[in-house]
Order: C-alpha cells, then sequence, then structure tokens
C-alpha cells in the first residue's frame, strides 16, 4: 500500500479512498500492525472503518468533554485529540478507553512521533486517570529521565555536590519541567567545580568570587564545554552557546542559591540574584537582531503573496483539502506582506477590521470601494497596548473584504 496515498494512486492507477477501505480490511484480518509504516493517513476515517462511526465518537466525545472541563484550548481538543485518540485505539486494536493501559500509552509516548502527539497522549492519560479507568496518569517525561542525560553523572561531578543537586530538585516547587531543567545545569556547574575548584564540594564553599568567576565562564561557554554531548549535538560541538541559553545557566544557579539560603540549607554569604544577574553582554546579545531583506527576496515574496494560488497550500497528505481555505490564506499573507505588524497583532485581527474612509459602501458587502478610498486597518487591544488604526495598502482591504 505504500506510505502515502499518491504513491498508492500512481502505483495501482485509482482514484478515491479505496486505500482506506483497504488498510481496514487488512487491519481487521490481522494483515499488519504497525500504522507507522503506512505514512500519513485518515486516522478518525480509518477508526469509523474499523470500530464503527457510534464508537469511536462516544470516545472521542468522552475526553473532549472532559478535558475541555479543565480549561484545554479548543482548538487543540477539536484538532489534535480526536486524531491522537483515534490513532490510541488502533494501536490498541479495540475501541474501548477502558482497554487503554498506562504501559501501553508510555510504550506509545516511547516511540518515535510527533511532540504535539505525545503531549496530547499525557492528557489522554489524564483523562482516563479521572474516570477511574487507570491507575495513574503516564509520568511526565521530565519526571522519568536518569539524572543527567550527558553522561556518566556520578565520575565526573563531586558525590557531595550531586546529593545537593537532587536533595533541592526533591525540593523544590517548580514545575517538573523547570525543576529538571534546572537540575541538569546545576549538575553541569559540579563538573566546572570538580575540575577547577575541587576543594569545593557543595554550596556552602562558594563565594562572591567564586560566582563572579563561574558567570564569566559561562558567558564563554561552547557547545559541548563541561557536558557529554552525543547523537545530533555533536555536529554543534565548539560552535558559542546562544546567549539565551546562556541566560539560562544563570538563572538556574541564581534558583538553586536563593533556595538553599531561603530554606537554611547553607548561611547568606552572597546575594545570588546580583552575582548571577546576567551581564549587559548577554541582554544585548539576547535583543531582537533583524534581517535585512533583500530587493531581490522581498519583490518574490510580494509576487507570491500577491499570486497565491490553491497549489500552493502545503498539505500533509496529497489529494486532500486544504484546513484554511485560500481566502483565508491570502488575505493573511497579505497583511504580514502589506500592513507593518507583529504576529501577536496579526493574530489578533477581527472580522470587521476594515473600513473605508470616504465612500458610503461597507466593508462587509464584499464590493470593491471607490478607487479614491483610504483603506483603514483596526489592530484591537491586547493587555499590554491600546487599540489603533493605520492606513494600509487597498490590496489588504480587498483580500479581508474577499475572505468576509
Amino acid at each position: 500500500m505504500g506510505d502515502s496515498v499518491s504513491y498508492f494512486k500512481r502505483r495501482y492507477s485509482v482514484q478515491g479512498d479505496c486505500r482506506q477501505h483497504l488498510i481496514a480490511l487488512s487491519f481487521l484480518l490481522g494483515c499488519f500492525t504497525d500504522l507507522s509504516a503506512l505514512g500519513a493517513f485518515e486516522r478518525l476515517g480509518l477508526a469509523r472503518k474499523v470500530f464503527g462511526r457510534g464508537r469511536v465518537d462516544e470516545a472521542i466525545q468522552r475526553v473532549l468533554t472532559t478535558i475541555e472541563g479543565w480549561g484545554y484550548k479548543v482548538s487543540m481538543a477539536r484538532k489534535e485529540l480526536p486524531l491522537a485518540v483515534c490513532e490510541a485505539l488502533l494501536a490498541n486494536r479495540s475501541p474501548r478507553l477502558a482497554d487503554l493501559t498506562v504501559e501501553f500509552l508510555e510504550r506509545m509516548r516511547a516511540q518515535d512521533i510527533s511532540s504535539h502527539v505525545k503531549e496530547t497522549l499525557f492528557a489522554i492519560s489524564r483523562v482516563l486517570y479521572s474516570l477511574g479507568m487507570t491507575s495513574r496518569p503516564v509520568r511526565n517525561s521530565y519526571d522519568t529521565v536518569v539524572p543527567d542525560p550527558s553522561g556518566d553523572v556520578p565520575a565526573e561531578v563531586d558525590k557531595e555536590w550531586l546529593h545537593w543537586c537532587r536533595r533541592w530538585r526533591d525540593t523544590s516547587t517548580l514545575s517538573s519541567k523547570s525543576r529538571y531543567r534546572h537540575y541538569v545545569l546545576v549538575v553541569k556547574a559540579g563538573r566546572w567545580l570538580k575540575k577547577v575548584h575541587p576543594q569545593i564540594v557543595g554550596p556552602e564553599g562558594w563565594t562572591r568570587e567564586i560566582a563572579a568567576e563561574y558567570v564569566a565562564v559561562v558567558c564563554r561557554m561552547a557547545v559541548g564545554d563541561w557536558a557529554r554531548l552525543k547523537g545530533g549535538w555533536l555536529k554543534y560541538v565548539g560552535k558559542p552557546l546562544s546567549a539565551k541559553s546562556r541566560m539560562h545557566h544563570l538563572a538556574a544557579m541564581s534558583a538553586f542559591f536563593q533556595d538553599c539560603q531561603e530554606w537554611n540549607w547553607i548561611s547568606r554569604r552572597f546575594d545570588p540574584r546580583r552575582c548571577f544577574t546576567r551581564p549587559l553582554s548577554l541582554g544585548v546579545l539576547g535583543a531582537p537582531n533583524p534581517r535585512v531583506i533583500s530587493d531581490e527576496v522581498w519583490a518574490k515574496l510580494l509576487w507570491a503573496g500577491l499570486n497565491l494560488t490553491e497549489s500552493d497550500i502545503c498539505t500533509r497528505v496529497i489529494g486532500i483539502q486544504p484546513y484554511y481555505p485560500l481566502e483565508m490564506v491570502r488575505a493573511i499573507a497579505l497583511v504580514w506582506l502589506f500592513a507593518g505588524l507583529r504576529s501577536d497583532e496579526i493574530r489578533r485581527l477581527s472580522v470587521g477590521s476594515i473600513r473605508w474612509q470616504n465612500t458610503n459602501r461597507s466593508s462587509a458587502s464584499g464590493q470593491d470601494a471607490d478607487r479614491g478610498a483610504v483603506c483603514l486597518l483596526a489592530v484591537p487591544v491586547n493587555k499590554t497596548g491600546t487599540a489603533f488604526t493605520k492606513p494600509v495598502d487597498r490590496v489588504v482591504g480587498e483580500a479581508i473584504n474577499s475572505w468576509e
């Protein structure tokens, strides 16, 4: 059947969705179990063909009702969650949510799947736990990792320092994700400490001078320094760390020493907030660095936006219509090209944001305004800025009117 619809149609010279019917028949007969070998396909349609529309929709609705009641983002619940539910049911070969076990969901998350599916499976496990179908939800990936993914920690870090790091990790009230990231960076500081200052084995021995020395080390740190890397990270070894990554190093050390002092584990010998604050040089590097687009590239972008067609809109599955209508995509593209707005300002635009000055025609009519009219675009208010209106090129207003 191949790994795509296009390959199947070229190979067997067929049309329609007969590939899905063939997949469903092979699945029911037990001819295969590896769904990933099929490439991109419509999970919801296959699950309905295999288990029946009523059973699948009932399972999806039960999960949706619970998760939307918790305040999950509606767009995620309506788009990503049904597909993840269907994939889990198909992989488990059962339409019943009660047949999904924690161990099975953890094995699915361990496979090579997208991060969105992994997070959605985690949400599904929480639903099953709240409904009393499982004994516990799936463990967060940050709670199940080894102490340090970079290599053999005890051999490179003093045992006393590692003991303090683990004690902080087990006591901190940060989220599991932030706690794990801070922990890895504090352990990384232990590698440097054992190499440069082996006589210091715990946070009690740190002074203001040693903290300043470590800040200087972080400012000059490159990928691979004081860490063991493997896999895809090896190609970046020796390159300077990004300013954001260096700031994370300093923030982790500041949080670690602040907590140790606040909990009276160590005496207050220096102020971590001041000693591990980011230097001005890092703040400059972390500032926005816009790139000047050459005239040739900008001309190509303008031409592409003005001549956008349905064939230019990418879809995951060949032969399936795009999720968003062409008029909407063209309107967003022209707003991005001609309106000069930030991404968050574009996201806040609502229906009726265009009005024409010196014309009696309504912007909702979809008709072209008089050629002498000025097109005005209204940007809504956000939590830190006020609403404002700005004149834009008339092609923006015409595209938005066409979509509306």
